[in-house]
């Protein structure tokens, strides 16, 4: 998924960032390693390479994300950092030695090391789920009998949103607000 920022070319853009999103549930504990991350490093290392011949110049503007709801190994991040700016492999050889393969820029260094800096993982976004899951008890807690509040699924927001257009087309007098509810069961008298 690519994402731009100032308009819909990297050329004329402020940046665009390319983002790689991945969901588990059955495996939504388990730490993401260098082996598993090894086919996505490879994908985006070859469009930064595909950016850099094609636009030479211009792989500044490209931010590569990873984002998923399963937590990074500890060690992952420091061997980007060694990548990206260079030092003292220590603990992470291991790491640092399969990142470069996954990536391949095996005779260009100057272009791993781009890559690898406008490379972000972010190691919280697993935390993303436990936080909805912690606000979702809140606003129970403001709900009146309500032991829980459900997830909506897709299809019940866009029924909702149907019947939304439909009501409004049928019913212009009445207002309602922006989750379709009528002003009137807002307000009801005793």
């Amino acid at each position: 998924m690519a994402r731009s920022y100032g308009a819909t070319g990297l050329r004329e853009a402020n940046r665009v960032v390319y983002r790689q999103l991945k969901h588990s549930t059955a495996r939504a504990t388990e730490e993401w390693t260098v082996p598993g991350l090894g086919g996505t490093v490879s994908g985006l290392a070859e469009k930064y390479r595909r950016i850099k011949l094609e636009s030479p110049g211009l792989e500044p503007k490209a931010i590569f994300e990873f984002l998923s709801n399963r937590p990074v190994r500890d060690s992952v991040l420091p061997a980007i950092r060694v990548l990206a700016v260079g030092g003292e492999l220590g603990d992470y050889a291991h790491e640092v030695k399969f990142l470069e393969q996954y990536a391949g820029f095996s005779d260009d260094a100057d272009g791993e090391a781009g890559f690898f800096n406008q490379l972000q993982v972010d190691p919280t976004a697993h935390g993303l789920l436990r936080l909805e899951r912690l606000f979702r008890l809140d606003l129970a807690g403001f709900l009146p009998g309500a032991p829980d509040v459900q997830r909506i699924d897709v299809r019940h927001a866009h029924s909702r949103q149907t019947s939304r257009r439909r009501n409004r087309a049928r019913f212009p007098h009445i207002t309602t607000d922006q989750d379709g509810t009528s002003m009137h069961t807002l307000f009801v008298s005793p």
